[in-house]
């Protein structure tokens, strides 16, 4: 499920259940790293994998992304097959 912007996908969240979320940081209305926050807040969202998928890929970009509460901070550009392994691994983990 795709959305335009960060709020409504904190909307989307809210009115649905997601196994994993994939967010950039650069996105209007609510930054990614503003979504990850909301996300980690709601408690259905708490040990749900988020992965930040962005090509702002300075150190301090990364810090601030683990620190909103991603697992995982992605630069891009990437293969898909890298982010879908990535994914794989996280939900692994959540069910072990």
């Amino acid at each position: 499920v795709a959305a335009p912007d960060g709020a409504a996908a904190l909307e989307l969240a809210r009115s649905e259940h997601f196994d994993a979320v994939s967010t950039d940081v650069m996105m209007p209305k609510l930054d990614g790293y503003e979504l990850t926050r909301a996300l980690r807040k709601d408690p259905r969202y708490e040990s749900v994998p988020i992965v930040i998928l962005t090509s702002k890929d300075a150190r301090i970009d990364t810090l601030r992304g683990m620190d909103a509460g991603a697992d995982l901070y992605l630069a891009k550009p990437l293969e898909a097959s890298v982010l879908t392994r990535a994914l794989d691994e996280l939900l692994a983990k959540r069910r072990a």
